[in-house]
């Protein structure tokens, strides 16, 4: 059994790292003579909001999986992410983040050949399956919000790196609160 988890660490292990190595999954688009470009100016609009509030919603996320990766042919584009982030071991969105998560939706209404990747991340308390499994819960939460909202699921994908790649370094609660979030990027599909 021991050995089991060490062979399935590894080989996960592996596959966030060659995953960091592809361009592909980086967002990076080449041209010809090795000039990269992201093709689509809109933004996603930006807002504020923090996860202070205290009222949340729970949607519910299920016991569905998530895929090993973003789908191979889309084209993410990562310097217009947005982050949204979620109280201490909760997966429910709270309600100061409910118009950034609306602003995003019509965003993708408008724009039908965007889809979005979303990546689930936790702080760095708790075992690692048990981080998996939070941040897979936490990209499914806002999958479904914006599916409630009229997103088409087939234009969004989640996947959950628990805490493995920290948005702050620090064993503070300042760092632990940005850690824990989603982060929503944008694709070309």
């Amino acid at each position: 059994m021991r050995l089991t988890k060490f062979f399935l660490l590894a080989v996960i292990c592996f596959l966030v790292t060659a995953l960091a190595g592809c361009a592909w999954f980086r967002g990076e688009t080449v041209q010809p003579g090795g000039k990269q470009k992201n093709t689509v100016s809109d933004k996603i609009p930006q807002l504020g909001g923090d996860d202070s509030d205290g009222i949340v919603i729970d949607l519910g996320s299920g016991t569905e999986t998530l895929p090993s990766r973003p789908t191979k042919d889309w084209k993410p584009i990562k310097e217009n992410k947005v982050t949204i982030y979620f109280a201490f071991d909760q997966s429910s969105i709270g309600t100061a983040q409910i118009p950034q998560l609306e602003a995003v939706a019509e965003y993708l209404k408008k724009h039908q050949h965007m889809g979005l990747i979303i990546q689930g991340y936790c702080d760095e308390r708790g075992s690692h399956e048990y981080n998996i499994g939070l941040g897979e819960r936490r990209a499914l939460a806002v999958r479904d919000f914006l599916v409630s909202l009229g997103v088409p699921d087939n234009h969004l994908q989640t996947i959950s790196y628990g805490s493995e790649r920290p948005a702050v370094s620090g064993h503070t609660e300042f760092a632990y609160s940005k850690n824990r979030r989603a982060v929503l990027i944008p694709a070309e599909m």
